[in-house]
């Protein structure tokens, strides 16, 4: 799986498979998951296995999310940096690129 840091408390990569999910949770101390997939409800049983909060922010393919979305998953950022809940995995469904 291809993911990016993007500071101590958020990655970001494309649609995670449960291990990695569990890896994640494991190694970087998962606790929040911003799912903007539309059509992919996420791991809903595993999260709650794990304790693992996930928001959904359903956004279609090749469209910007609207402003209320936006500013409920950068709510969730500040909220896990400020309070140290761990870290936030922001996924879409596609491949995740450098460039």
């Amino acid at each position: 799986m291809t993911t990016f840091r993007i500071d101590e408390a958020v990655i970001l990569g494309a649609l995670p498979t449960p291990l990695q999910i569990k890896e994640l949770h494991q190694d970087e101390k998962l606790q929040i998951v911003i799912n903007l997939c539309a059509e992919f409800p996420g791991y809903v049983g595993l999260y709650n296995e794990l304790g693992i909060r996930q928001i959904r922010l359903e956004t279609a393919d090749f469209t910007v999310p609207s402003l209320e979305k936006i500013e409920m998953g950068v709510d969730a950022m500040i909220d896990a940096a400020e309070n140290k809940k761990g870290t936030v995995y922001i996924h879409c469904k596609g491949k995740v690129h450098s460039n």
